[in-house]
């Protein structure tokens, strides 16, 4: 038991260093990068499941800003939260093909932007968590939830967002 345990200590600490650099941390299927001001998501390995990068500076998202993401289709929870996103294309999570959990809080996205990208996750994932809180949004309009019919959402946060007006949905 103990070689086996002191086996995936090295074996972690040697992935950690030699994967996602000194700036991530890996805890059995999670990978975290969290307030290193990375501005590209590092080699995460393909047996991830969770991918938290939090605190860092992205800027603009688009599908290639996970390029180094072995196997996105494996993950089902995502958190580029307070990143400085503030563009993020459509398709931008389009290779997460199991993604259950999408936290965006405190990104400054632009609301064009986000409608487009809220519609395509309708179209391609089964998204059941979209955190949006802290976002800074003044207004949203109605067809930019409207497009997230076709998923089965069931929790949306929309807290401290700047105090938007939102319009009634059914």
């Amino acid at each position: 038991m103990v070689n086996n345990t002191l086996f995936w200590i090295i074996f972690n600490v040697l992935v950690i260093s030699n994967v996602c650099g000194t700036s991530c941390h890996l805890h059995g299927y999670v990978a975290e990068c969290v307030n290193t001001n990375l501005t590209e998501i590092p080699e995460i390995p393909g047996y991830i499941n969770v991918l938290i990068f939090v605190g860092n500076n992205l800027g603009t998202v688009t599908i290639d800003t996970f390029r180094n993401v072995e196997n996105a289709g494996r993950i089902w929870k995502l958190s580029p939260a307070a990143d400085r996103i503030v563009n993020i294309s459509e398709n931008a999570f389009q290779t997460f093909t199991s993604l259950d959990e999408l936290d965006l809080n405190s990104n400054k996205i632009n609301v064009n932007d986000l409608k487009y990208l809220l519609w395509n996750i309708s179209v391609t994932h089964h998204l059941n968590v979209l955190q949006l809180n802290r976002m800074g949004i003044k207004t949203i309009n109605e067809e930019t939830f409207s497009l997230l019919d076709k998923t089965p959402a069931s929790s949306l946060y929309l807290m401290h967002t700047g105090s938007p007006q939102i319009p009634y949905l059914d």
